[in-house]
């Protein structure tokens, strides 16, 4: 049983992680070596590592990386991700464009508000 409930819990972590996305707004900092490398310490660029599709949706939103002095992007500063649904906050918390949604999508059981992360 505890073996089935760890596979369970690994393929929900990898069908429900979050992708990392560029934001598309470098201002000059990238090498363009597609590493996560940077050239210009001090550079800033648009960042997000929600879903596709989320950011500027509810409270989602992308935020900002900066080029340290060691030649790579620093955190995404300021970003908000999806999260969880809360029920009842009337927030979109998981940044669907629908607030306090207690749905079975996948028609697994799980409901959004019950748990179910990929729904």
């Amino acid at each position: 049983m505890a073996s089935r409930v760890s596979l369970m819990f690994t393929i929900l972590l990898a069908a429900c992680g979050p992708a990392v996305l560029s934001g598309g707004d470098d201002t000059g900092g990238d090498d363009g070596k597609g590493d996560g490398a940077c050239a210009t310490p001090g550079a800033t660029q648009a960042c997000y590592s929600g879903a596709p599709g989320t950011q500027n949706v509810g409270p989602c939103t992308g935020g900002t990386q900066t080029c340290s002095d060691t030649g790579s992007w620093g955190p995404c500063l300021g970003e908000v991700v999806p999260t969880q649904e809360t029920c009842g906050n009337s927030i979109d918390d998981n940044c669907s464009g629908a607030t306090d949604e207690d749905v079975d999508t996948d028609g697994d059981g799980f409901t959004t508000c019950g748990g179910d992360c990929c729904d």
